[in-house]
């Protein structure tokens, strides 16, 4: 009689075995691939939020002041409200009474993609030709009263009309993975808006 060939019971085990490993490497690779673009798209989407709040306040007519605001959360503070926003602040107009407030309203609010959250955010609270730090104190806080989902935000970034801005930076992050955050820059001078590498943060983020 003849043999008929065929793969025994630790062939059979030893394909299964191999076929599950690759398959849990595959669907590794592959969900840190996504986690990977969810957070540098998040980056973009800060970048590109901010260089129109630069573009905006540069081509206003009036002494408009365009804002954005970030919270830093972790997967267990996230309490699901809007994790950033931008804001427009109106000064009070001219020749009021010592004091008067003026107007910040919301213009966006946002939440980040999947689990990327925001790491850090520091800005300077100062402005070039500004007479004192007080001169942005007054609108972060302004802006915290009147536009509420920014209360507890840490820190904001303003672009001003003459081209100057809040110098600093803004970094996400994905919890979900360890990999490399990703930072947002402000130069105080132009206002210029840019995506950097994580060397160039110790020099640019105050």
């Amino acid at each position: 009689m003849k043999r008929e060939d065929g793969f025994s019971l630790i062939e059979l085990l030893a394909v299964i075995a191999l076929t599950s490993i690759l398959l849990t490497l595959g669907v590794t690779a592959i969900r840190y691939f996504w986690l990977g673009r969810a957070l540098h798209g998040e980056r973009d989407q800060v970048f590109t939020n901010l260089r129109a709040l630069q573009q905006q306040v540069v081509s206003e007519s009036n002494p408009l002041v365009f804002g954005a605001w970030f919270k830093v959360m972790t997967p267990a503070t996230d309490d699901g409200t809007p994790q950033w926003g931008t804001v427009r602040y109106r000064p009070p107009p001219e020749g009021s009474a010592p004091g008067t407030p003026g107007t910040c309203t919301s213009t966006a609010q946002y939440r980040l993609d999947g689990t990327v959250q925001v790491e850090s955010v520091n800005f300077v609270d100062t402005l070039v030709g500004a007479t004192d730090t007080d001169d942005v104190t007054s609108v972060i806080n302004q802006c915290r009263i009147q536009v509420p989902a920014s209360a507890g935000a840490n820190d904001f970034v303003f672009f001003l009309a003459r081209g100057t801005a809040t110098t600093g930076c803004v970094t996400l992050t994905q919890p979900a993975r360890d990999m490399a955050d990703v930072t947002v820059a402000v130069s105080t001078m132009t206002g210029r808006v840019e995506r950097i590498d994580q060397s160039e943060v110790a020099a640019r983020c105050p």
